[in-house]
């Protein structure tokens, strides 16, 4: 089933305009996005070393 794809754009409209309007929120999801990303690339880093 496909949906039409006008809720979840209301959706992230909605979140957007939440975070615009919350900057210390958003700083904080910067934040918390760079920490699992960073930890992901180490992840990732420290698999290769293993696999060779």
């Amino acid at each position: 089933m496909i949906l039409p794809s006008g809720p979840a754009d209301f959706c992230r409209c909605r979140v957007a305009s939440w975070f615009v309007n919350n900057p210390t929120w958003l700083a904080m999801q910067r934040y918390f996005m760079g920490f699992v990303l960073s930890g992901l690339a180490l992840r990732l880093m420290l698999e290769q070393k293993r696999m060779a």
